[in-house]
């Protein structure tokens, strides 16, 4: 009997352990399908947030580009369309045109003619003639400074004219008629005054007077022409 009672309980041993064993097994299961969802929802968070970071990186980017390229194309259109640069500050050129009687203005000198003598009488007893062949004919005018700056005033360096040929005619340093216009330093407003002889041909008249001081660089650089047309 205590034979038989021994296998007994140590059947009941065995049963006991392997009942043990199978529920063992069988419950890792469920431990393991439930510790899955967690880690299951931080995967998708962590690609969730990957693309969605990616994508506004993005957008700045491909955005901004653009606006670049139009910044430098506005900068080389505004360059471009910007004036060269004039190292000795001529200004304008070209020609303002009047007539007799007319005032005509550039930012810096008025002109305006008043009478033209074509040709000058010349005194038998005048110290002075013009040359074989020559005449003198004479232009009454005022030059007056209309700028800021001072002008060195000549009307051999100031004033030329030409003749009907387009031929140059000169000033006369040795005309005795009327009141011959004197060389001055203009400030603004000042004007200078008076008639100036020119010498030329006898078989042809005076055609205009260009008025502009050749050695005077700065500013306005336009020459004032009067039409002396009679």
């Amino acid at each position: 009997m205590d034979l038989k009672r021994g296998f007994g309980l140590v059947g009941a041993v065995g049963v006991t352990l392997s009942v043990g064993a199978c529920t063992s097994v069988d419950g890792s299961s469920p431990a393991a399908s439930a510790s899955a969802p967690p880690s299951a929802a931080v995967s998708s968070n962590a690609a969730a947030q990957t693309p969605s970071a990616a994508t506004p990186a993005a957008a700045p980017e491909s955005s901004s580009a653009p606006a670049t390229s139009a910044g430098a194309a506005s900068s080389e259109a505004a360059a471009s369309s910007a004036p060269a640069s004039d190292p000795l500050g001529s200004g304008q050129q070209g020609l303002v045109t009047t007539k007799v009687g007319a005032e005509a203005k550039t930012s810096k000198l008025s002109v305006k003619v008043t009478k033209v003598v074509d040709p000058v009488p010349a005194g038998d007893s005048a110290v002075f003639k013009p040359g074989a062949g020559k005449k003198w004919a004479a232009v009454s005018m005022t030059v007056t400074n209309v700028g800021g700056t001072p002008i060195n005033f000549s009307p051999s360096m100031c004033i030329d004219a030409k003749t009907t040929t387009n031929g140059s005619a000169s000033a006369s340093l040795f005309a005795d008629y009327g009141s011959p216009m004197d060389s001055s330093t203009l400030h603004k407003g000042d004007a200078a005054s008076g008639d100036v002889t020119f010498e030329l041909p006898k078989n042809q008249k005076l055609k205009s007077v260009d008025v502009r001081c050749s050695l005077d660089f700065a500013g306005d650089q336009r020459t004032i022409r009067v039409d002396l047309a009679q």
